[in-house]
């Protein structure tokens, strides 16, 4: 593998060189009305001044960026990092809601995860910034615009961060790269690539493959996110290992600590990430039954917990912190369904035999029922 990169070295950022510069489409804003009123600026403290400063330097210097006089001007907001740094951000909602859609679909999880069966060697790449490595459309550029006090205005040429329809023109632009790659040689879903095989030549093959047509895009991946050559990993929130599907145990750890829920907000969070793993807990919909009803909004504003709701919490989290290894399905054996219902729900189960007659879980399935349709 390490003959490979430096085979082609160009298609992994470094110091020296960070960003690629895609050249297989861009990224274009279609909007219904005028430029957004500018909202009021406010007064900046110096620590985020000097960033702020610092920040539009280094994207000048790398290209990124360029001088402007355009009527549209976002608001610059600075995040917090987690080691106390600050991130560069801007406010593009007001020009967000004025921008049309782009409908262009991102591929289903489940589809992503089932098309890696059988295959054992992986390579993970993830673009670096990958956004950033979009060009913009020249027509749309001045409606990426900001201000910065003490420099004044500048517009982005490559596609910022926040910007709507930027996830669509991301995967867009990586199913144009790699057509005829996809869903057999690699995965792709946003700035992530996967690429499968099932020996480690075959990997070594297509990772050539793969690069080869990024070398051709003009677009480079962030060495330090890469994984290469390895039989077990990390992608799309699940680890992927020749035993099968897991839950990555960092989320698993999350619901273990979990602490029992005093909004309605907080609620919502746990039941999203549990609902993101519900294919490892048999009949998930009736167990979670309380939990979704009053996250509905025909349900109280107030947030009271009752009996049955402690009990559901309680029973997810047993579930997740225990969950089965899920088989990845082979498309030449039979599958077997097995149901079950109860006067809240339906659910089944999804399993094939191996070669000693002994049955796999493939992923559990199940639905809660509606008033007209319940027992």
């Amino acid at each position: 593998m390490h003959s490979i990169v430096c085979e082609y070295a160009e298609c992994f950022s470094s110091d020296t060189d960070p960003y690629g510069r895609g050249n297989l489409a861009y990224h274009y804003i279609d909007v219904t009305g005028p430029p957004p009123r500018e909202p009021a600026r406010v007064r900046c403290d110096p620590e985020k001044a000097d960033f702020e400063k610092w920040q539009v330097k280094e994207f000048l210097d790398l290209g990124l960026v360029r001088p402007s006089s355009s009527p549209y001007c976002a608001p610059v907001v600075l995040a917090k990092k987690k080691d106390g740094s600050w991130r560069f951000c801007l406010n593009y909602r007001p020009l967000n809601e004025i921008t049309v859609a782009d409908k262009y679909p991102l591929p289903r999880i489940d589809d992503a995860l089932d098309a890696l069966a059988g295959n054992v060697h992986f390579c993970c790449l993830d673009l670096a910034k990958g956004f950033h490595q979009i060009p913009m459309a020249e027509k749309d550029i001045p409606k990426t615009a900001f201000a910065v006090a003490g420099m004044g205005q500048f517009e982005y040429l490559y596609l910022p961060m926040g910007l709507k329809n930027s996830v669509a023109t991301c995967q867009r632009f990586m199913e144009v790269c790699l057509a005829g790659l996809q869903w057999q040689t690699c995965l792709v879903y946003l700035d992530d690539v996967c690429v499968m095989a099932r020996t480690h030549d075959e990997l070594c093959t297509r990772l050539r493959e793969v690069l080869d047509r990024v070398k051709l895009a003009g677009i480079k991946f962030q060495p330090k996110k890469c994984i290469l050559g390895t039989r077990r990993m990390e992608y799309l929130g699940h680890m992927i290992s020749a035993k099968g599907l897991e839950p990555v145990a960092s989320k698993i750890q999350a619901v273990k600590d979990w602490k029992l829920p005093k909004t309605q907000k907080e609620l919502h969070t746990f039941y999203g990430l549990c609902s993101y793993y519900r294919r490892f807990v048999p009949n998930f919909a009736t167990i979670a039954a309380p939990l979704s009803a009053a996250l509905s909004t025909k349900a109280p504003k107030t947030f009271e917990w009752t009996p049955e709701m402690k009990e559901a919490f309680w029973k997810l989290k047993k579930a997740l912190c225990d969950p089965p290894i899920l088989a990845m399905p082979d498309f030449s054996r039979t599958f077997i369904v097995k149901c079950d219902a109860s006067g809240v729900g339906v659910g089944a189960v999804l399993v094939q035999e191996d070669d000693d007659g002994h049955e796999h879980p493939i992923g559990y399935i199940s639905e809660k029922l509606d008033s007209t349709r319940q027992a």
